[in-house]
């Protein structure tokens, strides 16, 4: 069991340079656990994609559903004061404190790209190459 944060979730379902590492990381563990705020993150990057024009409107509508279908029921609810607390204390978006604080909650990590959690939250935040046994691409 993981909390994933909403961008593990666009690499899974939206086809991109990170999408078999994604694929990897759901493969190893496919209980993913994310707080509602996944949802309004991942249509967000939907948007996105539409306005590059990496998607029409009936592509990311399609990818919406799909995600929806498999993570909905995944949603828990998360501790606002927690995340609020911890937030404030790690100086962190209330966004990203959400994920913090449900990993906490569960007693598991939370799977992220997040630069800035991995390095705040060591013994929390994981990253995909990490969680893999993947090296890192070279810059």
């Amino acid at each position: 069991m993981l909390v994933v944060d909403a961008n593990i979730i666009v690499y899974l379902k939206c086809n991109n340079e990170r999408t078999a590492i994604a694929q990897c990381a759901y493969a190893r563990d496919q209980y993913w656990l994310v707080p509602a705020l996944w949802q309004h993150e991942f249509l967000n990057a939907l948007v996105c994609f539409c306005h590059r024009t990496i998607y029409t409107v009936e592509e990311a509508a399609g990818i919406l559903h799909d995600a929806l279908t498999g993570f909905a029921p995944q949603e828990r609810h998360v501790n606002h004061d927690a995340a609020l607390r911890v937030a404030v204390q790690h100086h962190i978006s209330g966004y990203d404190a959400q994920y913090i604080a449900l990993a906490q909650e569960f007693g598991v990590r939370l799977l992220t790209e997040d630069k800035e959690l991995l390095r705040k939250f060591p013994a929390i935040a994981i990253s995909l190459n990490a969680f893999c046994g993947a090296t890192p691409p070279s810059p």
